[in-house]
């Protein structure tokens, strides 16, 4: 199953497979993770959220970003359901 088939399945409306270098790259260096972090989410426009937010798509994807969050002080929402 590719990115756009999970983002389907789990109801989302508007999102774009590829993700911000940025938030990649803070993810590898701030966060030392070695996953390869755009496979774990899509970035979400639902909402009507102009600028996106990072959607996890997997169990891991919520870890991640929950550890994000807590690095960074912002309040993505990690409540979703995920496909794993």
């Amino acid at each position: 199953m590719d990115k756009n088939e999970a983002a389907a399945i789990l109801g989302l409306s508007v999102w774009d497979v590829a993700i911000p270098q940025g938030f990649v790259d803070q993810c590898r260096e701030k966060l030392s993770l070695d996953d390869y972090v755009p496979g774990h989410f899509v970035w979400c426009y639902d909402d009507a959220a102009v600028f996106g937010y990072p959607r996890p798509l997997s169990a891991r994807g919520i870890e991640i970003l929950t550890r994000y969050n807590a690095a960074f002080g912002t309040q993505y929402q990690t409540e979703f359901r995920v496909i794993d």
